[in-house]
């Protein structure tokens, strides 16, 4: 399984676009965290180690941006894959601030797959 044993915190404020992801990435074998937003996010991810974070751009309770950025400014760290709805982010803006890659919504769980088997 390609994803066999690597823990990923999957963070977006809607819940059947999480378990969706955390279906899939199961599927393939990761062990799957969940957080509704940026802030609580931060707070998962502090307390454990991981080996990536899927974070989605815009989140009422601390946007993926934000994430990002506390993410790089703390002690840990893990590869960060972006996934944009309507945003006026480019790839090459999240690019610059730290982020390994940006998605775009819809984003199939095959792009996602290919995306974490390549940055773990």
């Amino acid at each position: 399984m390609p994803l066999s044993g690597k823990k990923i915190l999957v963070v977006d404020d809607e819940e059947g676009i999480r378990e969706i992801y955390r279906e899939e990435l199961e599927y393939h074998g990761a062990v799957v965290v969940e957080a509704a937003g940026g802030n609580q996010a931060y707070e998962v991810f502090m307390s454990d180690l991981y080996d990536a974070v899927v974070s989605d751009v815009r989140m009422p309770k601390g946007d993926g941006v934000e994430l990002l950025e506390r993410i790089k400014n703390s002690d840990r760290s893990a590869p960060v894959i972006l996934i944009s709805g309507l945003s006026d982010l480019t790839r090459e803006d999240t690019l610059e601030k730290g982020a390994v890659e940006l998605l775009y919504k819809p984003c199939s769980a095959d792009d996602l797959i290919q995306c974490l088997e390549r940055v773990t």
